[in-house]
């Protein structure tokens, strides 16, 4: 099999970023808002509108008096840039970003305000863990091994050192350091005995084990096809790929060894003009029947508790001790660094 390797790209300074982005900048949606409803302009990805929201909006509509506006974003760095872009015009009430570029986008603190907690009931039923001032998580998950069952010797993996063992050279996909924040990273190092920031002990491991990756991903896509057809035995990836998989009818599992970081995604609220709405939104967002429908759409673990989880999910949410859950700030000061320093051990 013909290893797929990461290169390095330009990085982009905010200057380039925003020129590229150009007319995309937040346009002012148009409204059409029924009598007694008040819209609320939420950025997010197209998937989580269609699949989740889009569905559930006339529970907004009935329980909340909110009319969901959506603005759809490519990725949060993309969401982030276009939202620093349109400041002077915004219209964007509340996003869904990542807790790592949540971390960056908190310290424009005139563009993100802080969150009266107390203003949403639902979080009384809610995990903390990377809930800050002005994150609020919606959801979590592990970024472990998935694997085919039919594949790998003895149709079981039971930690990172048979993964990255001889055994399975030119078997496995390992996710670069910007597909899941800085996971992968944290991975070979805290398994050499390094303690992030410091990732010398992980650079190291790698350019050890190298040449018995099959693909260093930066697309979950391409791993999990690659996965789907058999071409290797494991990937590093998260429940969602799992339950695509499963969905597909590939015979795989899930296992999360020590480290397993946890990646938390979730909502900012913007200091715009529908504070009260936007609150609503976010305390519907985080109640048990919106919660319910993306862990059944997603595979993904809710942050409300009184959710019933999927059973594809309960032997992933059993293996709690194992989970992660590293410094977004600190992930998000380090990562460009990281990256450059991981592709340089993969390809020098």
């Amino acid at each position: 099999m013909e290893s797929a390797r990461v290169f390095r790209s330009t990085s982009l300074g905010r200057r380039a970023v925003l020129t590229g982005l150009g007319a995309a900048s937040v346009a002012r949606p148009r409204f059409g808002v029924a009598r007694g409803l008040d819209p609320v302009v939420v950025m997010m990805f197209g998937s989580s509108w269609e699949r989740v929201f889009k569905p559930l909006a006339p529970l907004f509509r009935d329980r909340a008096g909110v009319e969901i506006v959506p603005v759809l974003e490519s990725s949060a760095m993309e969401g982030l840039a276009r939202l620093q872009a349109s400041r002077l015009d915004l219209d964007v009430d509340v996003w869904f970003t990542s807790e790592t570029v949540a971390s960056r986008a908190a310290a424009d603190t005139a563009l993100f305000g802080e969150i009266d907690v107390g203003l949403i009931p639902a979080l009384a039923r809610c995990e903390t863990v990377g809930r800050t001032e002005r994150f609020i998580p919606y959801w979590s998950f592990p970024v472990g091994i998935v694997y085919r069952t039919d594949l790998v010797p003895g149709g079981r993996i039971e930690n990172w050192e048979q993964f990255f063992s001889q055994a399975f050279s030119d078997e496995i996909a390992v996710a670069a350091p910007t597909l899941y924040p800085g996971c992968s990273v944290l991975v070979v190092t805290m398994l050499e005995g390094g303690i992030l920031p410091d990732v010398d002990s992980g650079m190291r491991f790698l350019r050890k084990i190298r040449d018995q990756v099959a693909i260093f991903n930066s697309s979950d896509t391409l791993a999990r096809r690659s996965l789907a057809r058999g071409d290797i035995w494991a990937m590093m990836g998260s429940p969602s790929a799992l339950k695509e998989l499963h969905d597909a009818g590939a015979p795989v599992a899930m296992a999360c060894p020590s480290p397993t970081p946890l990646v938390v995604e979730g909502m900012m609220m913007l200091s715009g003009r529908r504070q009260d709405a936007a609150l609503r939104f976010i305390d519907l967002a985080l109640g048990r029947d919106v919660q319910s429908r993306m862990t059944d759409v997603y595979n993904l673990l809710p942050v409300n508790r009184d959710v019933a989880l999927p059973n594809l999910l309960k032997s992933i949410a059993a293996q709690r001790e194992t989970f992660i859950h590293p410094d977004a700030g600190m992930v998000s000061r380090h990562l460009q660094l990281w990256t450059d320093r991981f592709n340089d051990a993969i390809n020098d």
